[in-house]
């Protein structure tokens, strides 16, 4: 943003730097310009001693919220969000764009006091164990809010100093937390950028800065409170008006609940051991000149699931001999996708990101593939030799399948999943005279069982898993279901365990929808494990016998095959460990897994809940069915999967290019 600097009357303002700051402040702004304007104010009077910059993030604000923040008289970058990709991300996308040697997050409901930043940015610079360091939060009247805080073995928050907890001699000397608010936080941008930024896991808010403060000390490094750095904040003004609209009534809770998962070993050891979760996440490599350009676009969010699996792996699987792009409709950073990358196990080095309204910017694309949820591409392709990938072709408008079916004739071909969404498909598409087009089934890549791995012995307790996000509606994954087997099982005195992973969704919806399943599974051996780790799905996977699958129950395919299973990457996963897969007879596993030779199906609880009866009655029988499922497991192994893509992808290009 080009503006006149008023040094005369602004004296802070000579340390403003654009070009080499010292230090970068970002602020995201969400419908309050009059508060982000406040908060500029006090910057621009009161910040000396270092350069600095500062970048205002609006985080998906409506326009009329937006455009007063254009109009801001002073020096700053305005970085234009159109869509709310919540604190975490919002923060990290403004740390990608940052120029300073060092971050410093700021809420627009924090103002500075005079000589607030130069305590902070000496402290970091002359001790070289902190590895983030924060200030005295002030109430607007005086009275301290925080300095600095630390979690309790529970995951409770105690901030030093609120409601006089605290001696005066405890809030007027620098000390060790275990975290200081992201209200206002300072840390060098390489380490922030290395440990992987805020945690997408706990969008979209509560339980980041603390869970990026424990990565820190996880490095062997500490969070300091600095008694000389004042800032009044207005707790809440930011997330108050916006809590009741975002549905934030039980994220606390929830994203506690998270952050226990991951750190409650380390609350209860105090052991600054280096965990695995701390992994070093660098920046991409910059693209390497000479190759045609492919773009990979979804309209969907950027979470863990067997559609990011599939669009991931198959950009990958391009880097070779691609410059690969891939798009999105609003910009994520590239740290969100490293997190993802890690937790999908997919190396995602030298993957860019773009979003869909700068496609005119990139220049030339040799190769492109859509992906969508509807029968017809919803645009164009977006190069000339495209493919587009049907996830599934839910239902859509007639009239809107009419205006798109011209879109399809800038494809080359469809890809779908399994023969299940490839007969739905030409099914819904044979009304608009467009069944000759090629659909060629794909199947996922599937991460298997490492080599030589051995099924657990079937022996008590039975454990019983299941994989799959916990979302509300459509074809979710029917957790309830698999606990209601756990409850039936216990009540006949069975031995049975049950562990329950996916990634949680931000919104509010879904937050609901699992803590009804949290209530369902109360005093029952079921145990969560919401965002997990490669390394822990893995080890619950080499220690089960059962896959339980219930996406589809209760679905008549012919009527509602939206509803259903598309296909079961994580069904195929839990096979290629030997687990016995006990699938809804519908969708997509129904065509892999056979009844009685590579697992079984069913039709209703009471049927589930035979067959696994008889199963543990006849443990011999099932050691056929078990070697049968790694075999089946293993014939879509992701290397089958890069090398399809990497010939389909050569081919196309050869037609646009012939010799």
């Amino acid at each position: 943003m080009s503006t006149k600097v008023d040094v005369e009357h602004r004296p802070s303002l000579k340390w403003y730097d654009a070009e080499t700051p010292d230090v970068s402040i970002i602020i995201l702004n969400y419908n309050k310009p009059d508060l982000t304007q406040i908060c500029l104010e006090h910057l621009w009077s009161h910040t000396s001693g270092f350069r600095y910059e500062i970048i205002v993030v609006d985080n998906g604000s409506l326009p009329e919220n937006f455009a007063p923040l254009r109009d801001v008289p002073g020096p700053m970058r305005l970085l234009r969000l159109e869509l709310n990709r919540f604190f975490g991300e919002g923060n990290n996308i403004g740390a990608e764009e940052a120029r300073g040697l060092y971050i410093l997050f700021l809420n627009n409901d924090a103002f500075v006091t005079p000589g607030w930043l130069e305590p902070l940015v000496q402290w970091l610079e002359d001790e070289p164990l902190l590895g983030g360091v924060g200030p005295r939060f002030l109430y607007p009247d005086g009275r301290t809010q925080e300095a600095g805080a630390f979690i309790s073995t529970d995951g409770i928050s105690v901030q030093i100093g609120k409601i006089d907890a605290y001696a005066t001699d405890d809030i007027a000397r620098n000390h060790i937390v275990d975290y200081c608010s992201a209200a206002c936080f300072l840390i060098r941008r390489s380490l922030f950028l290395e440990i992987g930024g805020f945690d997408y896991a706990y969008e979209p808010a509560y339980y980041e800065d603390v869970d990026l403060c424990f990565k820190i000390a996880a490095r062997g490094l500490f969070i300091g409170y600095c008694s000389q750095s004042q800032i009044v904040h207005i707790e809440n003004a930011t997330s108050a008006t916006h809590r009741e609209a975002m549905g934030l009534h039980n994220i606390i809770e929830v994203n506690k609940c998270q952050f226990l998962g991951k750190w409650q070993n380390h609350l209860r050891t105090r052991e600054n051991a280096v965990v695995g979760h701390t992994t070093l996440l660098l920046p991409s490599p910059a693209l390497p000149h000479g190759k045609p350009r492919a773009v990979f676009y979804t309209p969907f969010d950027i979470t863990p699931g067997g559609g990011e699996r599939y669009l991931l792996t198959a950009a990958t699987a391009l880097l070779q001999d691609f410059n690969v792009h891939l798009m999105t409709e609003e910009i994520y950073s590239h740290t969100r996708l490293r997190s993802i990358g890690r937790d999908l196990d997919i190396d995602l080095t030298g993957l860019q990101l773009s979003r869909r309204r700068e496609l005119g910017d990139l220049g030339p694309i040799a190769f492109a593939v859509t992906m969508s949820n509807e029968a017809l591409p919803p645009f164009p392709a977006f190069a000339p030799r495209s493919l587009y990938v049907c996830q599934f072709p839910f239902p859509q408008y007639w009239s809107e399948n009419i205006r798109r079916m011209g879109n399809l004739d800038s494809f080359a071909g469809t890809i779908v999943y399994s023969e299940f969404v490839r007969e739905n498909l030409i099914r819904t598409r044979a009304p608009f005279g467009v069944s000759s087009h090629p659909v060629e089934v794909i199947t996922p890549p599937v991460p298997l069982a490492l080599s030589g791995t051995l099924p657990a012995p079937l022996v008590p307790p039975y454990r019983f898993v299941l994989i799959g996000r916990f979302f509300a509606g459509g074809h979710n994954k029917r957790h309830d279901i698999a606990i209601e087997l756990v409850r039936r099982l216990v009540a006949a005195g069975i031995p049975v365990e049950l562990d329950l992973i996916g990634s949680l969704p931000p919104q509010a919806v879904h937050r609901d929808h699992y803590a009804r399943l949290c209530a369902l599974a109360k005093d029952l051996p079921v145990k969560f494990y919401p965002n997990a780790t490669p390394e822990v799905l893995k080890t619950i996977l080499a220690r089960s016998h059962f896959y339980v699958h219930a996406a589809g129950y209760e679905v008549d395919e012919t009527t509602s095959p939206h509803e259903c299973e598309h296909f079961g990457i994580s069904v195929l996963e839990a096979m290629s460990y030997g687990l016995v897969a006990i699938v809804v007879a519908n969708g997509g596993p129904a065509g892999f897994v056979r009844d009685g030779r590579t697992g079984y199906t069913y039709r209703s609880i009471t049927d589930l809940v035979e067959r696994v009866t008889a199963a543990l009655a006849n443990p011999a029988e099932l050691e056929p069915v078990r070697a049968n499922a790694i075999e089946t497991a293993r014939a879509c192994a992701e290397h089958h999967f890069v090398e399809y893509w990497r010939a389909r992808a050569a081919a196309l290009l050869a037609r646009a290019h012939p010799r």
